[in-house]
C-alpha cells in the first residue's frame, strides 16, 4: 500500500554567491540559497507510536465523566443527553476509526511536502587599519511549507443560505445581543422572553423553537450558560439536538468520526529579516574583541509544531504550535515564540602586556617572570530583549475549535498593560505585570471564529557575563608550560525571568507569575566556577 505521503522529487536546492573588492579596504558581500528541511524518521516514530490507528490507537474518554467536574474544567449536564459511546475498535492494521463515538486523536496530513527556506544576505566590510575592521549587512530567511499542526477535523463554518451569515459572524451576533440584554447566566428561559431574533439559528434550528421560544432565544439561553465555553454550545447542538439540531440533521458541523484530528501539515510560512552590524579587532599587540548587534523580527504561523504531544503545542507563545483556526491560518500569523528585537554580543581576549616578551618589563629574569608574566584575561558578554509571550484565553474553554482553548484578545490593540519584573509580587515570586490584578481587565475572551492576539507582549530580557582569568608558566627548554585557570560564568549573578515558565491562564490563581528562570549555567540560573590546572606542550 501507499505511504503516509507522497514521495517529493523536486526539490532543487540552488544557490549563488559573490564577493566584490572594489578596492583593497572594502568589500562587498551576497547570496541566495534554497534549502530543505530533513523530514521523516521523526514523524515515523512519533506516529508509530500514538497516532495511526491499527498500529497504536488512542481515544478520549466519554465525555462529562466524574473527574471532569473539578473547578476550571470544561462540564456538560450529561443528564439531558444522551452519552453511550461505541465499543473502542478491535486491533488490527488497517483500522477503520468508529462513528459518533467523540474521538479526539491526532495523524499525518498525506499531502505532505518538503519545508523549504530562501535564505539571501548581503553585506559590507571595510578595512580600518590596524587590524580593526568593521562590518553592516542583511540576512534573511523565508521558510515555506513548514509543518504546522491544524485540526483536520475542527467544526464547519456552515453558511446560513438564507441570512447569508456564517456561524462565526452568528455566534459574534449572539454574544453581542446577551451582552447588551444584561441577562446572568443561569437565568431561566423566561429571561430571554424578549430577546431579539438572529435569522442565522432561527432558519438552520428550527426544531430548536419549542416552549413557546424562538430558536434564538434558546440558543441564547446556552451560549450564556456555557460561555466563555461557546463551542459546548455548538457541539451538544450538532451531536445531540439540544436545543436542536439544524434542518440539515446532526453532525452539520462535526465531523462523525472524530471530534478533533490533529495533523501535521506542510502549509505553514516564516519569515525572518535581520541587520547585523560588527566591529571587530583581529589579534595584534596581544589583544583581540568583537562586539555584534542584530536587530531583527521573525514572525511565522507556529513555533513549537514538532515536539511534544499533538495537542500540548502551547508555551510563552499562548497556543503558537497550533493553528486555532483550520479555515483561517492567517489568525496565527505574528511573532515568533523565539522573536529577538535586539541582540548584543560580545568578546575578547587579552594578554597583560607585563613579563618577558612584552610591552612592559620585557628583559625580567625568569623567576619575576613567573611572576609578573603570562597573565590572560578574557570575556564574554551577551544582552537581548525579552522573548513574546500572549495571554491563554482560559482553562477548558474553546471558543473556536474543540481541543484548543485559543488565546486571550486584548479589548484595545493599542492599550496593554504595562510590563515589567515586580519581585516577591505573586506568591513570594516575579510578576511580569507591573499590577496582576488590572491587567486582567485588558483582556475579553475569544469568540468563536477567534484564535485570540498572538504574541503582544515581551518578557524579561537576558543579561550574562563570563570571565577567565589565567596563568602560565615556561617550563625549561621551551615548547612546554603549565596553565591555571580560573573562570566565572554570570560573574553579575544576574536572573533572567523565563517566558517560557509563565502564568498566562486568567480564570487560575497566580496569573501574571513567572514560575522559572533562563539556566546561565550548570542548567540553573546562578553563578559558577571552574579552575583547570593544564600541561601544555
Amino acid at each position: 500500500g501507499r505511504g503516509f505521503y507522497e514521495m517529493d522529487k523536486n526539490n532543487i536546492a540552488p544557490r549563488v554567491a559573490f564577493a566584490w573588492t572594489p578596492t583593497n579596504r572594502w568589500v562587498v558581500r551576497g547570496g541566495y540559497s534554497k534549502v530543505f528541511d530533513r523530514i521523516g524518521h521523526g514523524i515515523a516514530a512519533n506516529f508509530d507510536a500514538g497516532s495511526s490507528f491499527g498500529m497504536a490507537t488512542v481515544l478520549s474518554s466519554p465525555f462529562g465523566a466524574p473527574y471532569e467536574t473539578t473547578p476550571g474544567a470544561r462540564f456538560v449536564d450529561v443528564s439531558t443527553m444522551p452519552v453511550t459511546l461505541p465499543a473502542a475498535p478491535l486491533g488490527g492494521f488497517p483500522q477503520t476509526p468508529p462513528l459518533e463515538a467523540g474521538v479526539i486523536t491526532s495523524s499525518i496530513d498525506d499531502t505532505l511536502v518538503t519545508p523549504s527556506a530562501h535564505m539571501l544576505n548581503f553585506i559590507i566590510g571595510h578595512d580600518l587599519g590596524n587590524s580593526y575592521t568593521i562590518e553592516a549587512g542583511y540576512i534573511g530567511r523565508f521558510g515555506r511549507d513548514l509543518l504546522t499542526r491544524r485540526d483536520m477535523a475542527m467544526p464547519l463554518n456552515l453558511v446560513d443560505t438564507g441570512s447569508g451569515v456564517d456561524y462565526f459572524a452568528a455566534a459574534g451576533q449572539m454574544i453581542d445581543a446577551i451582552q447588551a440584554a444584561g441577562i446572568a447566566p443561569g437565568s431561566p428561559i423566561g429571561a430571554y422572553a424578549g430577546f431579539p431574533s438572529i435569522p442565522y439559528f432561527d432558519n438552520l434550528f428550527p426544531d430548536a423553537a419549542f416552549g413557546g421560544f424562538t430558536a434564538t432565544q434558546q440558543f441564547a439561553r446556552r451560549f450564556n450558560n456555557d460561555g466563555p465555553d461557546y463551542i459546548t454550545t455548538l457541539w451538544r447542538a450538532d451531536q445531540f439536538c439540544v436545543p436542536g439540531c439544524t434542518k440539515f440533521g446532526p453532525f452539520s458541523y462535526f465531523a462523525q468520526q472524530y471530534d478533533s484530528l490533529a495533523a501535521l501539515s506542510s502549509v505553514g510560512r516564516s519569515n525572518y529579516n535581520a541587520m547585523i552590524l560588527s566591529f571587530r579587532k583581529r589579534y595584534s599587540s596581544g589583544y583581540q574583541f568583537d562586539i555584534n548587534y542584530t536587530l531583527s523580527k521573525s514572525e511565522d504561523l507556529g513555533s513549537n509544531n514538532e515536539r511534544g504531544s499533538a495537542f500540548g503545542n502551547y508555551g510563552a507563545g499562548g497556543y503558537s504550535g497550533f493553528l486555532i483556526n483550520s479555515w483561517d491560518p492567517e489568525q496565527n500569523y505574528g511573532l515568533s515564540d523565539f522573536d529577538v528585537t535586539h541582540l548584543v554580543n560580545m568578546n575578547g581576549i587579552w594578554d597583560l602586556p607585563f613579563g618577558q616578551g612584552r610591552r612592559h618589563a620585557a628583559n625580567v629574569g625568569n623567576v619575576m617572570n613567573a611572576i609578573i608574566g603570562d597573565w590572560s584575561v578574557a570575556g564574554v558578554g551577551r544582552w537581548s530583549s525579552g522573548f513574546p509571550f500572549a495571554v491563554i484565553n482560559c482553562r477548558s474553554c474553546g471558543a473556536t475549535n474543540w481541543n484548543l482553548q485559543g488565546n486571550a484578545v486584548l479589548l484595545d490593540p493599542n492599550n496593554k498593560p504595562e510590563i515589567g519584573i515586580v519581585r516577591d509580587a505573586i506568591d513570594g515570586r516575579p510578576s511580569v505585570f507591573i499590577d496582576p490584578e488590572a491587567a486582567l481587565d485588558f483582556f475579553r475572551f475569544a469568540r468563536p471564529g477567534e484564535a485570540g492576539d498572538r504574541n503582544p507582549f515581551r518578557g524579561d530580557g537576558y543579561f550574562t557575563a563570563d570571565f577567565s582569568l589565567s596563568k602560565a608558566w615556561q617550563m625549561p627548554g621551551g615548547g612546554q608550560r603549565l596553565r591555571f585557570r580560573w573562570d566565572v560564568f554570570n560573574v553579575t549573578n544576574h536572573v533572567s525571568f523565563d517566558v517560557d515558565n509563565l502564568n498566562v491562564f486568567p480564570d487560575r490563581s497566580g496569573f501574571g507569575r513567572y514560575d522559572g528562570s533562563l539556566a546561565t549555567c550548570d542548567a540553573r540560573a546562578g553563578r559558577c566556577m571552574q579552575f583547570a590546572f593544564r600541561y601544555e606542550f
